[in-house]
């Protein structure tokens, strides 16, 4: 089967859509909006009936039928509304309605605790909150697994080109050496150089056995990363593209670069999230200390009609007849649960701080390592660039002297060996400055993006 160029933009988009750790991660983000939406929930309107008969020996003791819509809102308060009848020779006098029932519309206030911020929209908040942090999570683990998926494409492509540079090396060496044992048997050259020429096939031989190896391991390491509708895909199928990405120019000055590794990074960004988890539960713990005082009221009708009972003209005001209200407290006296709860969720935060502190300057620091280490790199490639350069002129001057019989085997393969040297440093190290420049990315959480 023949292969196919897999560049790497083409691989990190593959392994960010096909990646099995990457699909978990996103699985437990879309659990965050279901545990949203399930936090919504509270606030949704119900509607609830029931219906209480008894009859016993001919009689009818007693028919209860209530109906009610409540409402919660995102403020504290819960309205109502509802259609109560009731009938029999029994029933409880808090039970009896007027002949055609009773409709009521009522409210339900919080007047202290929980008017403000209460526990509904405490699990609210902690849901969204929740969300954001899967959010973040989920870029985490692409972040992570882009940065290791782009670590072994490099390995892998840097294996390929130092075994294509090798296999080269071999094919001249093995031309040269067919030459040579002509012009040996032709009586133009010494026996000497004939070993000295076979000597070489076999050095760069053994060379090749050691790529082609490295090329291998790079190649099953690729494996762990090439996903198809999660199933593994055979990596041999495939070769990596030489293209543009694999020479990117940074513009960014140092101190640039270290801001927006503060303002990307993944870390950070979910220790500032958990940061708010912390001011929300000491908010919620605020509260506590508020003393419970909740307030009912229910207009109540007669049959469906609220207009006699709210006539203006006749002076029946709202307060003045056909309602019902309650009033209900709790104080609790010593306040040490509360008092511990707050004192705990203080230390947490400083806990915190103390953490957000370390964290900011071990990735401060970080950015500075990573950076530096991208241009030591980037200025190693361009000096090896030009040492390739001016080696070849050497090389192609060296091989001018031989054919004119002015220079040796010796000195030729003298030559070419530090080109050969030269070649697969520069692959090598244009490798490791790719591998820093992606590491950079990860660092202010780019390559996710």
């Amino acid at each position: 089967m023949a292969q196919e160029p897999l560049s790497m933009n083409q691989y990190l988009r593959w392994v960010a859509m096909e990646h099995p750790a990457i699909k978990e991660a996103k699985q437990r983000w879309l659990q965050s909006q279901n545990l949203l939406l399930m936090a919504k929930g509270n606030f949704d309107p119900s509607l609830n009936f029931s219906m209480d008969r008894k009859k016993f020996d001919g009689k009818n003791y007693y028919t209860i039928f209530e109906n009610q819509l409540t409402v919660p809102t995102r403020w504290g308060m819960k309205f109502k509304a509802g259609y109560d009848f009731t009938s029999g020779n029994f029933l409880n006098p808090l039970d009896v309605k007027p002949l055609n029932g009773q409709a009521l519309l009522g409210i339900d206030i919080p007047l202290l605790q929980g008017l403000l911020f209460d526990e509904y929209r405490l699990i609210l908040r902690e849901a969204e909150l929740n969300m954001s942090l899967q959010k973040i999570g989920l870029e985490q683990v692409e972040n992570d697994v882009l940065l290791d998926a782009a670590k072994a494409y490099l390995d892998w492509y840097v294996s390929y080109q130092q075994r294509d540079v090798q296999n080269q090396a071999l094919i001249l060496a093995k031309n040269r050496l067919k030459d040579m044992v002509t012009s040996f048997l032709e009586g133009d050259k010494p026996t000497i150089d004939t070993v000295e020429v076979y000597v070489n096939v076999l050095t760069r031989e053994s060379s090749l056995f050691e790529v082609t190896l490295d090329y291998t391991l790079a190649t099953q390491e690729i494996g762990n990363y090439l996903w198809q509708n999660d199933q593994p895909v055979n990596p041999e199928n495939y070769f990596p593209l030489a293209t543009s990405e694999l020479n990117p120019i940074i513009e960014n000055s140092s101190k640039e670069w270290i801001e927006k590794t503060l303002n990307g990074n993944l870390d950070l960004m979910i220790l500032r999230l958990t940061g708010n988890q912390y001011q929300l539960e000491r908010k919620w713990a605020l509260e506590q200390f508020k003393p419970n005082l909740n307030l009912q009221f229910n207009a109540l009708a007669t049959g469906r009609s609220f207009n006699q009972e709210f006539d203006v003209r006749s002076g029946n005001f709202l307060l003045e007849n056909n309602y019902k209200l309650g009033l209900r407290a709790r104080i609790p006296i010593l306040y040490r649960k509360e008092r511990g709860k707050l004192q705990l969720i203080d230390n947490k935060m400083k806990e915190w701080e103390y953490k957000t502190m370390d964290k900011t300057q071990y990735w401060t620091t970080k950015a500075k390592q990573y950076f530096s280490a991208f241009e030591t790199l980037d200025a190693q490639v361009r000096n090896l660039q030009n040492q390739t350069n001016q080696l070849n002129l050497l090389l192609d001057a060296e091989k001018i002297k031989f054919s004119a019989g002015e220079s040796s085997v010796f000195l030729l393969n003298t030559r070419e060996q530090k080109n050969l040297e030269i070649a697969m440093k520069f692959i090598k190290i244009k490798g490791d400055w790719l591998k820093s420049y992606y590491t950079l990315l990860w660092t202010s959480g780019q390559l996710s993006k």
